[in-house]
């Protein structure tokens, strides 16, 4: 089965990354994660690195998609040792063999959420098929070594920072009132245009 690739940079470690797009399905069959297991080693090649995904991350997120939540982010995958170099056209375009593993560097509840979907479709009420199709974006890495797998995990996740509470509250706020796909708390708008008007007022200047 093939896959289009679309040519992105060339990473510090001089890694090849490209962009495509693969079925759930496919997903499925290939998603991989280097789960740390400190009983065999120290993090690397022999023990992992990742940590656990977490089960009610994955219960939440299945119960969104469920219901058509389109996560568009791109899940961040290595292919390791690939069989075949990348040769893109002048177009930045290449035809590959979908890969036999796609090792999750991030992404992985999103991911795992699919896969959930995708296996127990009918216990959820889905057809299996039409999971299967769903279209999910990903970034890959063609080729990068464990310690580079490990310093792209280590960049993603150590410089991520929480949307800060009070911009959080108020855009929670702002989507509560202005998008009915977004599963907010009325009261929460209510306080927030309180807060907004008092702010506007002398005794708050």
């Amino acid at each position: 089965m093939k896959i289009q690739l679309i040519e992105g940079p060339v990473s510090h470690y001089g890694t090849q990354t490209a962009v495509s797009v693969v079925s759930v399905k496919q997903l499925a069959s290939t998603f991989k994660a280097d789960i740390y297991n400190p009983d065999e080693g120290r993090i690397g090649t022999v023990a992992g690195y990742q940590r656990s995904p977490k089960a009610n991350r994955i219960k939440a997120l299945v119960e969104r998609l469920k219901e058509n939540f389109v996560v568009a982010t791109a899940i961040l995958v290595n292919v390791r040792n690939p069989k075949e170099k990348l040769t893109f056209d002048s177009k930045g375009r290449c035809e590959v063999d979908l890969p036999l593993e796609l090792w999750g560097k991030d992404g992985m509840h999103r991911a795992k959420a699919w896969i959930e979907l995708y296996e127990h479709a009918e216990e959820h009420g889905l057809d299996q098929e039409v999971v299967g199709d769903t279209k999910v974006n990903i970034v890959l890495y063609w080729g990068a070594e464990i310690v580079e797998e490990v310093n792209t995990f280590f960049d993603v996740n150590n410089n991520a920072k929480s949307i800060p509470t009070g911009n959080r509250l108020e855009m929670d706020a702002y989507l509560t009132r202005h998008a009915p796909q977004h599963t907010g708390d009325p009261l929460l708008a209510e306080i927030d245009d309180i807060v907004h008007d008092l702010g506007k007022t002398s005794q708050w200047e």
